[in-house]
C-alpha cells in the first residue's frame, strides 16, 4: 500500500492517493469425503465402493446418487462455487440435482457412503437445483452451487 509512483524519460511522478495491491481470491478445488448410490430394486444393498454414481428415474428401479463435501477455508466469503460432473454413460435425461439433508432418514446420524441404502438414504424432496437434460458421453456438465454454499461446513 502506498502511492504508486511512475518514471520514464519525461520524468516522474506519483498517484496522490494511496494504491493497494489486493491478492485475487483464493481457489479451491474439493473432493466427495463421501459418495454412493441406491436403488429401489436392491433396498438393502450398498454401493459406496462403486467408482461411478448413477441415476435413473422412474422406472421400475429408482436410482439416486448422493455426494458429500466438507468445505472449510471458505468462512463466508464464497464468491463462485461450481459442482461439475463428467457424464460417462449419455443419455436424453441427465438427471435433476436436489439438496438433501447431511443423515441417514429419520436420524440424526450422518450418513456415509458404506452405510448408505435405499431404505436409509435421506429423502429427495423439494425443487430441483438443477436439471441436466440431455447429456453426451464425455460431457463436463457444471452446475452453479454459488447459492447454497454459504460457508464452511458439510
Amino acid at each position: 500500500t502506498g502511492p504508486l509512483m511512475v518514471e520514464n524519460v519525461a520524468g516522474t511522478d506519483a498517484t496522490v492517493d494511496n494504491f493497494t495491491v489486493t491478492l485475487p481470491p483464493s481457489m479451491l478445488t474439493l473432493n466427495p469425503i463421501h459418495d454412493s448410490f441406491v436403488r429401489s430394486a436392491k433396498p438393502t444393498d450398498n454401493y459406496g465402493a462403486n467408482g461411478d454414481l448413477r441415476v435413473r428415474q422412474p422406472r421400475s428401479d429408482n436410482v439416486y446418487s448422493f455426494l458429500k463435501f466438507r468445505v472449510l477455508g471458505v468462512g463466508s466469503g464464497v464468491k463462485s462455487a461450481v459442482l461439475r460432473l463428467t457424464v460417462n454413460d449419455g443419455s436424453v435425461d441427465g438427471g435433476k440435482l436436489f439438496r438433501v439433508s447431511n443423515n441417514y432418514a429419520g436420524t440424526t446420524t450422518p450418513w456415509e457412503e458404506s452405510g448408505l441404502l435405499f431404505n436409509n438414504a435421506p429423502p429427495v424432496t423439494g425443487e430441483p437445483l438443477a436439471n441436466m437434460g440431455s447429456v453426451d458421453d464425455g460431457e463436463t456438465i457444471e452446475i452453479d452451487m454459488t447459492e447454497i454454499i454459504t460457508g464452511d461446513g458439510e
